[in-house]
């Protein structure tokens, strides 16, 4: 799948965390957020999935982490062996 265009990401955005609070998945990375709802899945009485909605205020530069996954990095040179 291809990388949205980064211009429909500098306006506001609706984030949905499944499971998880919202911070867990954005961390530091946004400068305001607001809490819109906290919604549950039920089956009878039965939770079983909970989401949290935030809305995201317009980001400056680039959204996305762009930092290699550990197992691509290179190993440092000081790390024993």
């Amino acid at each position: 799948m291809p990388e949205p265009d980064s211009a429909l990401l500098r306006s506001k955005l609706l984030f949905v965390a499944v499971n998880y609070p919202a911070w867990r998945y954005l961390g530091y990375h946004t400068r305001d957020v607001q809490p819109v709802a906290r919604l549950e899945r039920k089956r009878g009485s039965a939770v079983i999935e909970r989401y949290e909605l935030m809305l995201l205020e317009a980001q400056d530069g680039d959204v996305f982490d762009r930092t290699p996954p550990p197992e691509l990095s290179n190993p440092s040179t000081n790390e024993p062996m």
